[in-house]
């Protein structure tokens, strides 16, 4: 679905009204393939939130979760070449 809304040139990066995007819900949920997907279709991890949260600091998170980790290290992973 990712990749059709990116074909149809979606927005990667638009936000609800707590200012959440789809990259931090996916991050909230350790869906490591969505957050891939997101970010190879332009989502920008470095978006803060109204609280002043990004997707490297979810809702939600699973310590024991290899899911979680692996979203973590994308989103790191990200960061470190968008700098």
């Amino acid at each position: 679905m990712i990749d059709l809304l990116a074909e149809h040139r979606a927005d990667m990066n638009i936000a609800d009204k707590t200012g959440r995007t789809a990259l931090m819900t996916a991050s909230d949920l350790c869906w490591y393939w969505s957050v891939k997907a997101l970010l190879a279709h332009g989502a920008d991890p470095t978006i803060r939130d109204r609280r002043g949260r990004t997707a490297l600091e979810p809702n939600y998170v699973s310590a024991n979760d290899p899911k979680c980790a692996t979203c973590k290290q994308l989103l790191q992973e990200a960061i470190s070449r968008s700098h």
